[in-house]
């Protein structure tokens, strides 16, 4: 199973639903080619907008951690942002202190 890092947070919550539908795209891609995959994005952006929980990356980070340790792999989404993203580079060191392969990958044509 892949775990899907990606950046969410931006002071602008325009980026963000942007960033949330780019991610939405390639989970479904994945799904698609029957590939089991977990997008702490995807999974949490309706939480964060229907019963208020935060949407940064701290938060979640005891979550995310669970999945990664769940996960065979991590696959970096380099969506703009996700350099500079706290989140993102936390779940990659969490993984590569995992030893899980760590593949970083943009967006299908």
């Amino acid at each position: 199973m892949i775990y899907l890092a990606s950046p969410y947070s931006h002071k602008n919550p325009a980026i963000q639903d942007a960033r949330f539908r780019q991610v939405r795209i390639y989970t479904a891609e994945l799904l698609r080619n029957k590939i089991p995959v977990f997008s702490p994005i995807v999974y949490g952006y309706q939480f964060e907008k229907d019963f208020g929980f935060a949407g940064d990356a701290k938060t979640w980070e005891h979550i995310n951690h669970r999945m990664i340790e769940a996960c065979d792999q991590v696959h970096v989404l380099m969506l703009s942002g996700w350099k500079e993203s706290r989140g993102v580079a936390r779940e990659i060191q969490y993984a590569l202190n995992l030893s899980r392969p760590v593949h970083y990958v943009g967006m299908p044509e």
